[in-house]
C-alpha cells in the first residue's frame, strides 16, 4: 500500500509539474509585448512563412523596415525577401536571429543592415532589447543566448540598464501588471500572434506618406575612424559566425542624411566587412544615391527614415545588386507564394489615396 500511494504521490507531483510549466509558458506569452507591437508584428510574420520558401531575409532595425518594401520588391522581380526590421534592434543580436529564422528556412542569402555602427555600447535602452527578446519565441533557446549575449556586450558600456538576466528571461516578471494597460486585448489572452500585410515592412498612416519637406544635406566622408573596442571586436565575432553558415550574408548601409563623424566608424564596419570578402551594397554615398534617384527632401519623412517614395527607391536598387549577384528564381504567380501577391495587393490598397497627396 505504501509504494502504491508513493506512485500515485509520484504521479500526482508529475502532473503537477506539468501543468505549472505549460502555466508558465503561457502566461510568459501573455505577459509581454502586446500583440498590437509592430516588432512583435514583424516576428510573428517571419514565424507564419510557409517553411523553406524565402529567398532571403534583410535584418536590422528601422533602416529595414521602413526601407526595405517587401512586397514592392515582390511584385517587381518575383523575389521573397522579408523585411525582418526590429525597432531599435541592437546588432549583437543578428546572429541569433538568423538562427532563429534558419529553423525554418533555408534562404540563399541573409542582408544584414549596418547603420547600427554609428553607435558604441553607451547607447542603449531596455526597449532596444525587448523589442527582439520579447517577440521571439518564448522556448527559443536562440533567445535566451541573445538576451546573454546583448547583455553581456551592454554591460562593458556606460549605461543605466538593467543587468538582471531573469527579468528578461521571463518577460512577466515585467509585464504583470499589463492586465491594466490600454493595449491589452482578447488577442493578447488568445495569443492571436498578429502578423503584418505587408512581409515586415512597415506602413503606418502617420510617417509612411510624410514628407519632411526641408533638404537634408548627408555629410559624406571616405575617412576613417576606429570602432569601439569592444564593438569591432562584436562585428569581428559575427563575420565569424557567417562564415560558418550555409547561406551568403551580404551588407548594407541604408541611405540618409549621416553625420560626418559617424560616417567615418560606418567607414570602419565598412572596411572590416569589405577585407573579410562579403558583399557591402554602402547607399550612402553621393553615387549611390544619385543612382537611386534619392529626393532629400521629398523622399524621407524625418532625418532617419524614408517615406514610400524612398522606400521604393532603395527598394529597386537593392533588388538590382541582388540580381547581379544571384540567379533568383521569379515566384510571380506561383501557387506556393499567394500570400506575397496579396501582400502587394494590400500594399497597394493602404497606399493608394495617400499617395495621391504626396510632392513627387
Amino acid at each position: 500500500m505504501k509504494n502504491i500511494m508513493t506512485i500515485k504521490e509520484f504521479f500526482r507531483g508529475f502532473v503537477f509539474l506539468i501543468i505549472g510549466f505549460f502555466l508558465l509558458v503561457y502566461l510568459n506569452n501573455v505577459f509581454t509585448l502586446a500583440d498590437s507591437n509592430e516588432s512583435r508584428q514583424i516576428f510573428n510574420g517571419m514565424y507564419a512563412e510557409k517553411d523553406n520558401t524565402l529567398d532571403g531575409v534583410y535584418i536590422g532595425a528601422s533602416s529595414v523596415n521602413r526601407f526595405f518594401a517587401a512586397p514592392y520588391a515582390f511584385n517587381q522581380a518575383g523575389v521573397a525577401v522579408y523585411s525582418l526590421g526590429i525597432a531599435s534592434e541592437p546588432f549583437v543580436y543578428n546572429r541569433y536571429i538568423m538562427e532563429e529564422v534558419l529553423k525554418t528556412q533555408k534562404p540563399k542569402f541573409f542582408l544584414i543592415e549596418m547603420r547600427w555602427f554609428n553607435r558604441t555600447e553607451d547607447y542603449v535602452t531596455e526597449t532596444h532589447i525587448r523589442n527582439v527578446s520579447d517577440s521571439m519565441r518564448f522556448l527559443s533557446w536562440n533567445r535566451i543566448q541573445g538576451i546573454n549575449a546583448v547583455l553581456d556586450y551592454y554591460e562593458k558600456g556606460e549605461n543605466d540598464l538593467d543587468y538582471e538576466k531573469i527579468n528578461y528571461y521571463f518577460p512577466i516578471v515585467k509585464y504583470h501588471n499589463r492586465w491594466q494597460a490600454d493595449d491589452f486585448y482578447k488577442e493578447d489572452i488568445l495569443l492571436a500572434r498578429t502578423t503584418r500585410d505587408t512581409k515586415g515592412f512597415l506602413m503606418t498612416d502617420t510617417n509612411t506618406f510624410k514628407q519632411v519637406n526641408e533638404v537634408l544635406l548627408p555629410g559624406y566622408t571616405e575617412e576613417i575612424a576606429p570602432l569601439t573596442e569592444v564593438t569591432q571586436e562584436c562585428l569581428d565575432d559575427f563575420l565569424d559566425y557567417c562564415d560558418s553558415i550555409p547561406a551568403d550574408v551580404v551588407f548594407t548601409l541604408s541611405p540618409f542624411p549621416v553625420i560626418e563623424d559617424d560616417m567615418k566608424h560606418l567607414n570602419q564596419a565598412i572596411k572590416t566587412v569589405s577585407d573579410r570578402g562579403y558583399l557591402f551594397v554602402n547607399c550612402c554615398t553621393e553615387e549611390a544615391a544619385n543612382d537611386m534617384g534619392i529626393d532629400w527632401k521629398n523622399d524621407f519623412y524625418d532625418e532617419k527614415h524614408v517615406n514610400i517614395q524612398g522606400a521604393e527607391k532603395f527598394t529597386s536598387y537593392i533588388v538590382k545588386h541582388l540580381q547581379e549577384y544571384y540567379d533568383l528564381e521569379d515566384h510571380r504567380g506561383d501557387p506556393a507564394y499567394k500570400s506575397w501577391e496579396d501582400s502587394y495587393d494590400a500594399y497597394v490598397e493602404f497606399s493608394a489615396e495617400e499617395r495621391k497627396k504626396m510632392d513627387q
